[in-house]
């Protein structure tokens, strides 16, 4: 299994490193500094990464922009934010965005581990405190990609094509949905051009107007 540890204090890094050899299975760590390096990491690596502890507090672009690109845009990669920070605002944005759970930096090195694994049957974690405001924020926000996955399916669009098309209703051109994805350019029209036919539709702003009708973005 490969993990993706996502963190500016490599301190927390090294020390997370050692409690996940507890983990009941041989654990690959890919660590990252930076989102930069952890992008790098993903190009590399792609979807061979089994799990993400992303840091809340990266600097630049931010955690919860990249749990957003983590979950939903590259590879749908199972990820938890692990912060020092608490504030529940901030947590309810990177649930939001598509985390799995939160697990704070305060916690033992073996409750930790047994979050982790809850988290990797399929089950979120939150803390004890935080289960009544975040779960019922994240049953909503299960039920809403519920839907998306079941409309997606029905149509025939792929994992990739989907993933371009959240991005296309952003309003990112083809080079930065490739640039996104870690595609050729060629590529990503390839989709779109896909993507114009399941939906009917002869342009980028008809494909996503389409899409909304039929609730794929939201």
């Amino acid at each position: 299994m490969k993990i993706l540890v996502v963190d500016d204090h490599l301190l927390f890094i090294d020390a997370l490193m050692l409690f996940l050899q507890k983990l009941p299975f041989n654990v690959e760590i890919i660590s990252a500094t930076s989102i930069a390096e952890a992008e790098k990491a993903i190009e590399n690596y792609g979807p061979e990464i089994d799990l993400a502890l992303v840091d809340l507090n990266l600097p630049k672009k931010g955690g919860v922009l990249f749990v957003r690109a983590l979950t939903s845009k590259n590879f749908l990669i199972p990820t938890i934010i692990v912060s020092a920070e608490e504030d529940e605002n901030r947590i309810r944005k990177g649930l939001a965005a598509g985390a799995q759970g939160f697990i704070p930096k305060s916690l033992s090195g073996d409750a930790m581990i047994a979050a982790i694994l809850q988290v990797l049957d399929g089950k979120p974690y939150f803390p004890k405190r935080l289960i009544v405001p975040v779960v019922t924020n994240q049953d909503s926000n299960s039920l809403s990609k519920s839907i998306l996955e079941e409309n997606r399916i029905k149509l025939g669009i792929s994992n990739r094509q989907y993933a371009t098309l959240l991005l296309m209703a952003e309003g990112l051109s083809n080079k930065e949905v490739a640039d996104h994805l870690f595609l050729s350019e060629h590529t990503v029209k390839s989709h779109t051009s896909v993507l114009f036919q399941l939906l009917d539709t002869t342009n980028r702003t008809e494909c996503v107007l389409r899409a909304q009708k039929l609730q794929l973005v939201e």
